[in-house]
């Protein structure tokens, strides 16, 4: 994963020192975390970045936002960022282990959210410091949830982020400890489709260039009913014609379509934002994180009436 600096609309994360860069879980749950309970106080627990905790900062109005970090580097790191934010000052980096952290502090937090170290596969690397951001040993969901448990307030929420395959191992921990205002994000192995129901779906398809891979002919069975935003990657000009072309044949036994030649100016898409509107909040930061300086393509897909 790339070590370049990571540019959000109004914030800025370096990375280099830090094992587990930004990606898609840590800005899906960020975007995804509910703040309708208008939470006073925030923790994020495994910090990383400080992506969690700069994007409850820039959504939020809590007075309190902490962050928890055991990595040396990327402690030092996530602190850097918070501190080079605007919301430095409501910003507070830990560290120490979450088993320390509990035993010793007194705050309760309205809202708790965590991107866990979740790999329950027996192996590791030579990379001790990705292995302790990657492998559950060194947070494992027991101690997660007991320690949750502990640092929500009454009416506070645990939100968390986890594999599909270890729901069932979560909330079975989750209920023996009482943790009853959970929300929880899964997320699939890539290309893992196979069981999901996507009927009258409003479906995003932007994966860097992956899209025409994607696309094949089993996977848009399933969409037959979808409508469906897709972003025509311009790697080149050759291969967006291309691409863009294969796609539409692809779709042309389902689906109408509309190309959309975005204009990007300041972090604006005029012409997209009506289709994302429905989202909320969530759909305005889809649209915050294209860091493109360039005019972007997408294609409308609408499936035909039946």
């Amino acid at each position: 994963m790339s070590n370049k600096p990571f540019q959000f609309k109004e914030f800025t994360i370096q990375q280099d020192r830090c094992a587990m860069k930004v990606g898609t879980d840590g800005v899906l749950l960020g975007a995804w975390a509910s703040l309708a309970q208008e939470p006073n106080s925030i923790l994020d627990i495994g910090a990383g970045t400080g992506l969690l905790t700069l994007m409850m900062a820039q959504r939020s109005t809590a007075e309190l936002i902490d962050a928890l970090e055991i990595d040396d580097a990327t402690y030092e790191q996530c602190v850097d960022n918070l501190e080079a934010s605007p919301w430095g000052d409501r910003l507070f980096c830990y560290h120490a282990g979450f088993d320390e952290f509990v035993a010793e502090i007194d705050d309760t937090y309205d809202l708790i959210l965590s991107n866990p170290p979740f790999y329950t596969e027996n192996y590791t690397t030579e990379n001790e410091q990705r292995d302790k951001a990657r492998f559950n040993f060194s947070l494992p969901f027991e101690e997660l949830i007991s320690g949750a448990a502990k640092l929500l307030s009454p009416n506070g929420t645990f939100n968390v982020i986890l594999p599909y395959k270890e729901e069932s191992y979560f909330l079975e921990i989750a209920k023996a400890n009482n943790l009853i205002n959970t929300k929880y994000l899964l997320v699939k192995k890539k290309h893992d489709y196979s069981n999901c129901d996507f009927e009258n779906s409003f479906l995003i398809i932007d994966i860097e260039g992956g899209e025409y891979e994607i696309c094949n002919t089993k996977f848009i069975q399933k969409l037959s009913t979808c409508t469906i935003l897709l972003e025509l990657h311009n790697t080149n000009l050759i291969n967006l014609e291309n691409g863009k072309k294969e796609l539409i044949k692809k779709f042309s036994r389902s689906h109408n379509y509309k190309i959309i030649d975005e204009e990007h100016k300041l972090f604006l898409f005029p012409k997209l934002i009506k289709y994302f509107d429905f989202l909320g909040s969530f759909g305005q930061f889809i649209l915050q994180i294209e860091r493109k300086t360039y005019n972007q393509k997408w294609l409308l897909l609408t499936p035909y009436k039946t």
